[in-house]
């Protein structure tokens, strides 16, 4: 499953990582699915890249990621990426496979953590659609159903959150995969309107081809500015410009990978 390289490169990131858990925050994960949700009237709307380098081609994804909340606990969500995939000296572009669903979850008050404490969880239910070309690269074959769980938590300086996902696929080719990530994070300036934060995050699934034991893993450590109510007292928001940057921990996994993104959030719980 590793290589020697990847093996020494596992320990080392993962010894680095578990070294900054308990000062990060997390604000905006790339590739974690996090449980906030937005009140019954509000929403949410990111727009990012996303760059993998594979050993052999390069994945590149332009995509928004939104969330729309239609009663008071629940939130539709939709996924559309623009993806470019370089390979072989040739170029493919076009829409990539589009993921629908519904956010289920609400905000709980956590005890045991001072100061100002929040605790969201969530189910997520997924649909991923075969809207990319497959024969181009640029989508898989069949349709995904994507049940999953989410949590968050934040205090005044510190948050986390993590997702575990089960993909089933319709596909007879493909295999089921289990997806998981984690995202941590320390505000290191400012405070609960405006900071600036330091963000870690690991994030993998199982295969979905034929070798069904090999794990794809990344870890990426990044930053993130964000503005909370900083337009107006009156109108609950947040306006968030964060970007990460990873290496590959197994063979399969891409060498490296850079994310990007800008979120916009109105009308919060």
């Amino acid at each position: 499953m590793f290589t020697k390289t990847h093996k020494y490169l596992y320990v080392l990131l993962i010894v680095n990582y578990l070294t900054i858990v308990s000062i990060t925050h997390a604000m905006m994960p790339f590739r974690t699915n996090d449980a906030c949700l937005t009140k019954g009237n509000g929403f949410q709307i990111d727009v990012g890249t996303c760059f993998d380098k594979f050993s052999d081609k390069k994945v590149l994804s332009i995509y928004t990621d939104t969330r729309k909340g239609i009663l008071k606990f629940i939130n539709f969500t939709n996924y559309t990426p623009i993806v470019f995939s370089f390979k072989d000296g040739k170029v493919e572009k076009g829409v990539g496979d589009i993921t629908i669903g519904l956010k289920l979850g609400r905000p709980y008050r956590v005890g045991i953590l001072k100061g100002r404490r929040e605790f969201y969880a969530s189910l997520n239910l997924r649909v991923r659609t075969p809207t990319g070309d497959e024969k181009k690269g640029l989508g898989l074959p069949g349709y995904d159903f994507i049940p999953g769980l989410s949590t968050s938590i934040c205090t005044e300086r510190i948050g986390f959150d993590g997702s575990f996902d089960f993909r089933w696929t319709s596909d007879r080719v493909l295999r089921n995969s289990i997806e998981f990530g984690t995202d941590f994070g320390l505000l290191v300036w400012g405070d609960d309107t405006t900071g600036f934060l330091v963000n870690g995050e690991v994030y993998g699934s199982s295969n979905k081809g034929v070798n069904q034991d090999r794990w794809e893993m990344v870890s990426a450590v990044g930053g993130t500015f964000a503005i909370s109510r900083g337009w107006s007292s009156m109108i609950p928001m947040i306006l968030t410009i964060g970007g990460t940057v990873g290496l590959g921990l197994t063979d399969v996994s891409p060498e490296w990978t850079i994310n990007m993104g800008i979120s916009f959030g109105f009308l919060w719980f």
